[in-house]
C-alpha cells in the first residue's frame, strides 16, 4: 500500500451523495451486534441530518479514477449544562449518545466521537489520525470546549476475560498504551479520564444473538463471542 497516497476527508453535509455507500461500509466493517444498542437503533440515522452531518466525516481515495470510501469517523455535539467533567465521565457510549440528543437544558457546547472505522487495507496509513485531526477542526469552529471519546479498545476483544479497568492500563515495552485504540488517541494528546464498564449495553433474545453471531447457546452461562469485549451472558429462563 501507498503510505503517500492522497486522502480527500469531507463531511456528510458536504457529501450527502455518499452517505448510503457509507453504511454499506459501515455495515461490513462493524459486527452485526454492534448496531443493536436500543440507543443507536434510535438515534443513529438523526447523525446524517444538520447540523448533526457537519460533524460527520468521510475519508476517500481515487482508485483507477474511482472515489472510495476508505475512513469514517461519526460524533455528536451535544450541550453540558454542568459545568465540570465528574458527571461526563462516567458516562459510556450508549449515555453520551442519548444525553445529546435529549438533552434540553441547554450548556456550554461538546462533542463526543462515537466511532471511526478504516478500511483494513488502508492501516497504517494514519486515517484515524486525518479524521480526528477532521472532527478537531470542526469542533474548533464549533467552539467546542472539548472532544469527548468513549474509546472502544480494538483489542479487548482478544483478552475478553481479563478486567477491563486493568487492561486500559497495560502498557507496552515504550511505557505507551498497549492497546492501539487507547495509544492513537494519547498520541494526539488525549485525557483519559476513566474506563467505564457499561459503556454499551446490547440486549437481544437468544434467537437475536444466535443470528447475529452465527453461535448456538443452548444453556445459561456466560459466552465468549468473537469481536466482544466482555462475555455475552445468556439466561435462557428470561
Amino acid at each position: 500500500m501507498d503510505k503517500l497516497l492522497q486522502v480527500n476527508t469531507q463531511s456528510y453535509a458536504q457529501r450527502p451523495d455518499l452517505i448510503e455507500e457509507c453504511e454499506l461500509f459501515l455495515d461490513k466493517l462493524w459486527p452485526q451486534f454492534m448496531s443493536q444498542s436500543s440507543v443507536c437503533d434510535e438515534y443513529w440515522n438523526r447523525l446524517d441530518e444538520e447540523p448533526n452531518s457537519y460533524f460527520q466525516f468521510i475519508a476517500t481515495v481515487n482508485e483507477n479514477e474511482e472515489e472510495r470510501v476508505i475512513g469514517i469517523i461519526r460524533s455528536v455535539p451535544f450541550l453540558w449544562p454542568y459545568g465540570d467533567f465528574s458527571k461526563l465521565a462516567e458516562m459510556g457510549w450508549d449515555a453520551i449518545f442519548n444525553f445529546a440528543m435529549e438533552n434540553q437544558q441547554g450548556g456550554e457546547p461538546y462533542i463526543s466521537a462515537l466511532s471511526v472505522t478504516v478500511d483494513p487495507q488502508y492501516r497504517g496509513c494514519q486515517i484515524p489520525a486525518l479524521l480526528i485531526n477532521a472532527l478537531k477542526h470542526a469542533a474548533k469552529e464549533y467552539a467546542a470546549k472539548a472532544v469527548i471519546v468513549p474509546v472502544r479498545p480494538t483489542l479487548k476483544h482478544c483478552y475478553p476475560l481479563q478486567d477491563f479497568e486493568a487492561y486500559c492500563g497495560w502498557q507496552n515495552e515504550r511505557g505507551e498504551p498497549f492497546d492501539p485504540w487507547i495509544r492513537t488517541h494519547w498520541r494526539l494528546g488525549a485525557t483519559v479520564l476513566q474506563p467505564v464498564h457499561r459503556s454499551m449495553v446490547i440486549i437481544g433474545s437468544i434467537a437475536d444473538w444466535q443470528s447475529w453471531t452465527g453461535m448456538y447457546f443452548p444453556q445459561s452461562g456466560q459466552y465468549i463471542v468473537p469481536n466482544a469485549l466482555v462475555p455475552v451472558t445468556v439466561d435462557i429462563q428470561r
